[in-house]
């Protein structure tokens, strides 16, 4: 057990929790968390254990990834709950921080459930007593009426659904009364309504929760939710396995951590973005870092030509319609340009999502650019899980040389390239049952399977983090399967 105090950023979750109370749990209560409140509090305790509960938006900037990231990286342990609390476990679970709660579990299950369902207007100091009804409680409250068979499905979503237009300032229990009374023909005042909304506040119910169960105390915690997810690192057990190998593998939830990690990422003035933009290789280049993204890599190019354009469109189209298995995770944003010089293709992960098309590529024959397709997207996609966490430990040295005769390799990059193997073979035999595996086909299956074999003998083991190992060994598996 761990003998600490624990920093509480709370609010109008607190609801009748006193501070005398806290304190006597050990805890410190700190005004609803702002942009920097993190910061200032890790420089005299950068192993500070905090959860986070409540939240500001309006006065200042919110609680940025960024902070928030660099604390646990100090050694700070931090726990997400309630409102912008558990908004934020859910989209830097990744990176470790911790979820807890009902709203955590309800984010977790649904990353496009936007903000303004924990929204609601409170008083400025301590109590912080609420003035509105976060949109959440009342969709708890009016679930529970509907399974009860006091109000229809219909009436419900008609609620809801006018609950859902309203600045959330103005979702009151005064409202919310007159919603009932409108489309469910429920008579209740707005005191009755409010004693009636107490078991279904959950953002409250988490908060009392989480202090009876102690839950910082625990040396290693996870996420509380139903699945007991990991926040100490990502496992490829939680992602279903690895793109282009494994039929489990969980693309929308991997490009939804892609999307929390980036938003991390993002220059401080930048702000938050949605998570379709996150995903955009041109808006990511422009907004992100230089630290992280660069631009000055990006090699002699062009756009492609209207031909060019249609050859790898129709590429594309046939990789898709070969290996349905594999197809959708060539609907990934990807941005393609034309490298002015003789090789086949580039892809570089600190470029995202783009593709570089040579002279080799587009000249070749059809066969050649649909391998290079699947090629390339596998190392887009490997290169967005190295954004999570490295394959490599940081201070890795050796140097290897790929099968192919390339040197100069370290171990991620030869994880990249046992990758690309392993993705390249699969779309083979799978393409196998509409094209015939013979003449250049077969050819490439056998080069490929022979890839593999001598890529999983390369000695990269001790430079290896945890989830590169992790990578190696379910690659390494698939090779097995096939000598």
């Amino acid at each position: 057990m761990i003998n600490h105090h624990l920093h509480l950023f709370a609010g109008p979750s607190l609801g009748l929790t006193t501070q005398t109370r806290l304190s006597a749990e050990g805890i410190v209560l700190h005004q609803p968390i702002g942009r920097g409140d993190i910061q200032a509090l890790i420089k005299d305790e950068p192993d500070a254990l905090i959860a986070i509960a409540d939240g500001l938006f309006h006065q200042r900037p919110a609680v940025g990834h960024a902070e928030i990231r660099d604390a646990i990286r100090s050694g700070a342990r931090i726990w997400g709950l309630c409102s912008i609390g558990a908004i934020r476990a859910v989209e830097l679970g990744h990176v470790g921080m911790c979820g807890f709660g009902d709203v955590f579990q309800a984010f977790h299950a649904n990353p496009a459930l936007p903000d303004d369902e924990v929204t609601l207007l409170h008083l400025p100091n301590y109590p912080y007593t609420a003035i509105s009804e976060p949109l959440i409680h009342w969709r708890h409250y009016l679930q529970c009426q509907e399974e009860s068979g006091v109000l229809s499905a219909p009436a419900k979503e008609h609620i809801l659904s006018h609950m859902s237009c309203r600045w959330y300032g103005e979702r009151t229990v005064e409202y919310g009364s007159c919603l009932l009374a409108k489309f469910g023909n429920i008579l209740i005042n707005p005191r009755d309504l409010d004693l009636a909304l107490n078991p279904h506040r959950i953002k409250y119910l988490d908060l009392q929760k989480f202090i009876e169960l102690r839950p910082w105390e625990i040396k290693n915690p996870v996420s509380y939710t139903s699945k007991s997810l990991s926040c100490s690192k990502i496992k490829l057990t939680e992602l279903g396995g690895l793109p282009f190998i494994d039929d489990d593998f969980d693309a929308s939830r991997f490009l939804s951590i892609v999307a929390g990690t980036r938003a991390g990422w993002l220059e401080p003035s930048r702000g938050r973005d949605d998570y379709l933009r996150l995903l955009s290789p041109e808006h990511v280049c422009e907004v992100a870092s230089s630290k992280v993204f660069r631009q000055d890599l990006i090699p002699d190019c062009s756009a492609l030509t209207e031909k060019e354009s249609a050859w790898v469109n129709t590429a594309l189209r046939e990789v898709k319609v070969r290996s349905k298995s594999l197809a959708p995770l060539f609907e990934l944003p990807i941005r393609l340009l034309r490298w002015q010089c003789q090789k086949i293709s580039m892809t570089n992960p600190k470029i995202p999502q783009t593709i570089f098309l040579g002279e080799g590529a587009l000249q070749s024959s059809f066969g050649i650019l649909e391998e290079v397709l699947v090629h390339e997207f596998a190392h887009v996609w490997m290169g967005m899980m190295c954004e999570l966490l490295d394959l490599q430990h940081r201070d890795a040295k050796q140097i290897h040389t790929l099968p192919s005769g390339t040197g100069s390799k370290d171990a991620r990059g030869v994880l990249l390239a046992l990758h690309f193997s392993c993705a390249v073979h699969r779309y083979l035999l799978e393409s196998a049952t509409t094209v015939p595996l013979i003449g250049r086909r077969a050819e490439r299956l056998h080069y490929v399977l022979w890839y593999m074999r001598q890529a999983t003998k390369i000695p990269i083991g001790a430079d290896l983090s945890p989830l590169g190992q992790a990578v190696f060994d379910r690659m390494s598996h698939y090779a097995a399967s096939y000598v």
